[in-house]
Formats: structure tokens, sequence, C-alpha cells
């Protein structure tokens, strides 16, 4: 992933991708610790990537997917769930898999709502899989929860947290069969 110190760095990994001699020693590293430990691939999450990194990023997928191959190891690339101008296409073309996140209709830094509500879900994912294969797409869900107390920034909750905050705030809990 491209976080540095809890922030997504999308400039730090445009200029790394940029960089044929920086991307040829990353994934050098990253073959050489799959084979040491005898992975059987890796899931790429790069988040806020340029629109002008997206054919570098596609340049160093490929140069891995070739190197992977040769292993017997996948790449599982994490997706953007609602983002028009990610190339979808593109990626699928190159990663064994894609995870979707199914996530973050809502987030901290955002307006309060939900994680994920249904009618989202539903109409984003019916979208993606226009141009995705069923049997190569996998959807990661969010288990978590924010909560939003207004004038302050929003707290993130694991589950069970949610679950508990709900509990004490005497909200009745719903779960969709």
């Amino acid at each position: 992933q491209n976080a540095v110190e809890g922030q997504w760095d999308g400039k730090g990994l445009a200029k790394l991708l940029a960089d044929p001699e920086a991307r040829a020693a990353r994934l050098k590293d990253i073959v050489a610790f799959l084979d040491k430990y005898k992975f059987q691939g890796l899931t790429i999450d790069f988040e806020e990537v340029p629109a002008s990194a997206h054919k570098d990023l596609q340049l160093f997928l490929a140069q891995m997917a070739e190197a992977f191959a040769q292993r017997g190891m996948v790449i599982v690339l994490a997706v953007p769930f609602d983002d028009n101008a990610w190339p979808d296409a593109a990626y699928a073309d190159i990663a064994d898999f894609m995870l979707l996140m199914g996530y973050d209709q809502h987030w901290e830094e955002g307006s309060a709502g939900s994680i994920a509500g249904q009618s989202w879900f539903e109409e984003t994912l019916d979208k993606r899989m226009k141009t995705l294969d069923p049997a190569r797409t996998i959807i990661a869900i969010g288990g978590y929860g924010y909560d939003w107390v207004k004038g302050k920034p929003a707290e993130d909750l694991t589950f069970e947290e949610a679950v508990l905050s709900a509990r004490d705030s005497e909200a009745e809990i719903e779960f969709d069969p």
C-alpha cells in the first residue's frame, strides 16, 4: 500500500512509479520477499492514485504480473468501488483478481451516513460488474463504523464498538435478513 504515517501518499507513489529504476528495485524487493516466505501472491492497495500515474501503475503491475507468472503467484488489486475515473477494465486485464472495496459511501472526513447503504452498494456493484469478470472479482465489505458527533471529527469504531454504542444509545439494531 502507499500509506505513510496513516495518510495515503499518491504523489509519492506517482514519483516511484515514474522512475523505471525505482520501479524495478521495488519489484525485485517484493518478489524476493514473497519467494523467501513462499507466499502465493500479493494484494496491492494503492489509493489516491493521481490520474497521471495510472499508465505507470499499469506498467508496474504488468511487470509484476510477468514476474509472478513465472512463480505461479497471483496479484489481487484493491480498487475503489465508486470511482468512475478508475480504469477498471485496463487493470482487470493485468491483475488476476480485482478486489472491489465496497465501502466508504460515507467516511470519517465526509458527511455522516452509511458505510455502504444497500441501494448505493447494489447500484454501484451493478455498474462495476458491467466491465468485470465475476469469476475474477472479490467484493470487500466494511466491518467497522464511524461515530459522528456534531462539532467533532468522526471516531473509527470496530463492529463490536458500533453495536455497543448503538445499544448504549438505546438505538434499535436491525439486521437485513
